[in-house]
């Protein structure tokens, strides 16, 4: 376990660190996540000992970084669907959303 001093420091580099991973900027992560969300994340999966610390351990990171690339994730598929650049529609045989690129000529052979 390890002890979250700096709650603002420690989302804000998680944060960053799983949008350079995965490819996103650093103007989407700001537009996409607050710290804000990151360190109430980051609340959900921490424990607190007597004194109220913020702890944390490798496991608990590992769920607070698939949550933030889940969002970021999430928002960049909501976007592209809200530019028209994909499809977005349930599929109730799989049951759940599926997300695809449109055809530029909308299947008219050119």
């Amino acid at each position: 376990m390890y002890e979250i001093k700096y709650l603002n420091k420690f989302a804000k580099s998680l944060g960053k660190m799983v949008a350079k991973d995965m490819g996103f900027s650093h103007s989407q992560l700001t537009n996409y996540i607050t710290v804000g969300n990151i360190k109430h994340l980051i609340k959900q999966y921490c424990s607190t000992n007597k004194y109220g610390q913020l702890l944390i351990d490798e496991e608990q990171t590992s769920q607070v970084c698939s949550e933030i690339l889940d969002w970021l994730i999430g928002v960049d598929l909501a976007k592209m669907a809200a530019d028209d650049k994909l499809d977005c529609y349930w599929d109730d045989k799989i049951n759940q959303m599926v997300f695809k690129y449109k055809e530029k000529n909308h299947g008219k052979k050119v």
